[in-house]
């Protein structure tokens, strides 16, 4: 019952952060994405932070995906960044 909840929750995560509004500006780079970028990237870390028990194949997966996701928003490539934290967020879920 608790993993249904948490499937929910990532994927209620997931399409809310995928669906913006069509007027929204294409610069990523801004500051504000930026900085939403690496709330995001440690609201990710705290969620596995609350699930120690993953198994070690996806926690091996889960820290590569992390570290994948925290280059992206470091060099402004945010939407590809939060893609990469929702399927992190899923691997800690699913378990």
């Amino acid at each position: 019952m608790f993993a249904k909840t948490i499937r929910f929750a990532v994927a209620a995560v997931a399409v809310t952060m995928l669906a913006q509004p069509v007027g929204v500006s294409a610069d990523t780079r801004h500051p504000s994405n930026v900085e939403m970028c690496m709330q995001s990237l440690k609201d990710t870390e705290a969620t596995r932070a609350g699930n120690p028990v993953i198994g070690p194949k996806a926690t091996l997966d889960f820290e590569q995906l992390v570290k994948a996701a925290e280059g992206k928003c470091k060099a402004g490539e945010t939407d590809e960044a939060l893609k990469i934290l929702v399927e992190a967020r899923g691997l800690v879920a699913s378990e």
